[in-house]
């Protein structure tokens, strides 16, 4: 199987409690719940002929949680994109360039939470990255002063 994927994906442990802290500096380990994730993922995916891929990737997360409790969207990415390395499906998370995460409410049938995934190449290469971000300052009526405070100084001529 080649991009794009679609996967789906067991409802993951939050990024709080993904990995703990050893008790050297730097030092971390994946926790109880991680281990747990990865063999899941695992046992859905590890058969699948997938590829790794090497290259700048779009990543869409739409999440189904278990519960209706108040959940931070941004602590479950990391969970996901690391399952994406697990299964080798990627080298490494660096490589998503664009991403989108919709968090929906629970729904009642999938008591376990679930996560949709849709993985694809990011072929949009841009090279006038300079003049977006200026037009975006003007639109938002940036002075120069603001506009300064993102600007590299330039060179002082002597």
């Amino acid at each position: 199987m080649k991009l794009p994927y679609k996967l789906l994906l067991p409802w993951p442990p939050s990024v709080n409690t993904l990995y703990f802290q050893g008790k050297s500096h730097g030092q971390k380990f994946m926790s109880k719940k991680g281990k747990e994730y990865k063999k899941q993922i695992h046992a859905l995916y590890a058969s699948d002929d997938m590829e790794t891929t090497s290259v700048p990737l779009k990543v869409r997360i739409e999440l189904f949680p278990p519960d209706k409790r108040t959940r931070d969207f941004d602590n479950y990415v990391k969970p996901i994109l690391d399952g994406l390395k697990w299964l080798e499906l990627i080298e490494d998370d660096s490589q998503i360039q664009v991403g989108l995460v919709i968090k929906h409410p629970k729904i009642t049938r999938f008591n376990k939470g679930l996560v949709l995934v849709y993985l694809k190449e990011d072929v949009a290469i841009r090279s006038d990255r300079e003049y977006i971000i200026d037009k975006y300052m003007k639109e938002l009526n940036f002075g120069e002063d603001e506009m300064s405070l993102f600007h590299t100084p330039k060179a002082v001529k002597k």
